[in-house]
Formats: C-alpha cells, sequence, structure tokens
C-alpha cells in the first residue's frame, strides 16, 4: 500500500511521454522520493539503501554495455534515450531486488518493443519510444499484482 501515492506523478508522467516524449522534473521528483518513501516504510532504510546501491551498479553496468554497442553498431549513442528517461529508471532501483529488476526490466523493455512496432504499424507514429509510458504502466502492472498476490 505505501507505493500507491506514487501512482499519482507516475501517471501524470505517462500521460506527457506519450504525448510530447517529455517528462516534467517535478513529477520525476515526486515520484522519485514518493518510490523512496514507500520502499523506506515498506523494507526499511538499510534495505532499502542496499537494493538502491546494487542495482544502480548493475543499471550503471547495462549501461556501459548500451553505450559500447551503440557506439560500435551507430558511431555515436547520442539521442537513442533520454535523460528523463534514465532518471526514470534509477527512481525505480529501490522497489526491486538485483534478480527482480533485471526480469522486470526484460520483460517491459520487450513489452516497450512491442507496443511501440504495433504503434508504428498502425498509425505510423514518430520513431521516438515511450520508454517511461510503456515501462510505467508495467509498473503499475506488477505493483498491482504484487498487492493482490500477497
Amino acid at each position: 500500500m505505501y507505493f500507491l501515492p506514487a501512482f499519482l506523478p507516475l501517471l501524470v508522467m505517462i500521460r506527457s511521454d506519450f504525448r510530447k516524449r517529455q517528462i516534467g522534473v517535478v513529477w520525476l521528483v515526486l515520484f522519485g522520493t514518493a518510490t523512496l518513501a514507500g520502499c523506506c516504510l515498506e523494507f526499511g532504510w538499510r534495505e532499502t539503501g542496499s537494493r538502491v546501491l546494487v542495482n544502480a551498479a548493475a543499471m550503471a553496468w547495462m549501461a556501459v554495455v548500451v553505450w559500447g554497442y551503440l557506439r560500435l553498431r551507430y558511431g555515436t549513442a547520442q539521442g537513442y534515450i533520454g535523460r528523463g528517461d534514465v532518471w526514470f529508471l534509477a527512481c525505480l532501483t529501490p522497489f526491486f531486488g538485483l534478480r527482480e529488476l533485471v526480469g522486470f526490466l526484460t520483460a517491459s523493455f520487450a513489452c516497450t518493443l512491442i507496443a511501440w512496432l504495433m504503434w508504428k504499424k498502425m498509425w505510423a507514429a514518430r520513431e521516438e519510444i515511450p520508454l517511461v509510458s510503456t515501462v510505467g504502466l508495467c509498473y503499475i502492472g506488477y505493483v498491482c499484482f504484487k498487492l493482490i498476490a500477497t
């Protein structure tokens, strides 16, 4: 239940990202703060801190690998992922254990790719991928599932 207040700023960011491919800093800070507070209340501050550090290190490693791939494949890594996307993903780190984070990111990125391909085919959408929108919707679904399952 502690995670539900984070849904309001998340829904605002999902809408904004889907429509304009931009998210507001204020909403991102509110989401991050609500997520961090909810995790501290649910898991304790030591566990939350541990999750943030471990997951941030894992995401940094993933970012280096992706950056290297983009540099080798396309000659540049500029323009493939926005700062808002990176900060949004960082805000998710307190909620997940490491295995859970890797599984969640894999599944949500797969859903993102499928949704973007369908959207592009059906409505000839822009080339940008609404990462915050699709990963955010997956996060809401995952949190609700965990709340119902426990």
